[in-house]
């Protein structure tokens, strides 16, 4: 499925979604093919959302570089794992193409067992995480312009990879889906609902998630008004903020964290097609592609 197309900055952009195999669904959001076709000598500038983790392939072109927060990645590897973000992406290329995979935290579960706060806001190596199946994989995704080329390469790799359940994937089920639910603001009462100690709550939040629960329920808040924003209605942005803010500049403050700007100028901001995060978005704030949220709800009803 091809999201959108659009012209910017002497740039034309192509973004491609697929959705992976029924049996993947509870671990893998989507699929992507972004690609860039720039003028000689011509930037592209994009803007990718906090999201969950996402495993990347630049499949051609030069290497390209990103902004996350005040951490800028020049170059950026052709094989990548970015962590669960917190702050919005920035990169910065010329023509090329990368395919990912967008994991949800059941996803991150099975594939590497925890530490996701390790790698949050940050870029690591592939190859650092998978070894030599990263090497394989970059080598079968060479060249690659086609979604369900990558589609079929990913679906293979990771029903190998994604077959053995993890201990602690029914507690990580859980938080996922309250979190996509947005019933709980505070800490307090997601471990209420979850029926675990605050403290037990952190720690698998930490392993699984890449921040504490705080940080979370306080990134999912800001993620259900932020896809009010961009779906531009024609309304005042004051109209669209979430309930549970204690008024505009509390959201405000939020925005300058999450997206290191105002709410006036992200809207005002010539915006790109937006990437892939947009999906991981969506999902995040409980508004579409429900997938893998309905396949950890019945994986707890298992």
């Amino acid at each position: 499925m091809t999201e959108s197309d659009g012209d910017l900055q002497d740039s034309r952009v192509r973004l491609d979604y697929a959705r992976p195999c029924d049996a993947l669904a509870p671990f893998v959001f989507g699929y992507h093919l972004y690609a860039v076709e720039a003028a000689p000598g011509a930037v592209h500038e994009d803007i990718g959302y906090p999201s969950w983790a996402s495993i990347g392939f630049q499949t051609r072109g030069a290497p390209f570089g990103v902004r996350i927060g005040r951490r800028q990645i020049d170059p950026v590897p052709r094989a990548t794992l970015l962590g669960p973000t917190s702050r919005a992406i920035f990169p910065r290329s010329g023509t090329g193409t990368v395919v990912g995979i967008g994991l949800s935290p059941l996803g991150w579960t099975r594939l590497f067992g925890g530490d996701a706060d390790r790698h949050a806001d940050r870029v690591t190596p592939l190859e650092a995480m998978l070894g030599d199946d990263a090497a394989m994989l970059s080598l079968a995704l060479d060249g690659v312009e086609e979604i369900d080329v990558a589609k079929g390469i990913f679906d293979h790799f990771l029903l190998q990879r994604l077959h053995t359940p993890h201990r602690a994937e029914t507690m990580v089920a859980g938080i996922q889906v309250a979190l996509a639910k947005g019933t709980d603001c505070s800490v307090s009462g997601l471990a209420g609902r979850l029926n675990l100690e605050p403290r037990r709550l952190a720690r698998l939040a930490h392993a699984h998630f890449g921040f504490s629960p705080k940080l979370l329920l306080r990134r999912a808040r800001f993620m259900r008004t932020l896809l009010k924003l961009i779906d531009d209605d024609g309304r005042p942005y004051v109209d669209k903020i979430d309930r549970s803010y204690h008024d505009q500049s509390h959201f405000v403050r939020d925005c300058k964290f999450f997206l290191s700007m105002s709410p006036r100028r992200f809207i005002k901001m010539k915006k790109p097609v937006h990437t892939a995060s947009m999906v991981e978005l969506m999902v995040a704030a409980g508004a579409a592609a429900q997938a893998p949220h309905h396949h950890a709800l019945e994986l707890l009803d298992g």
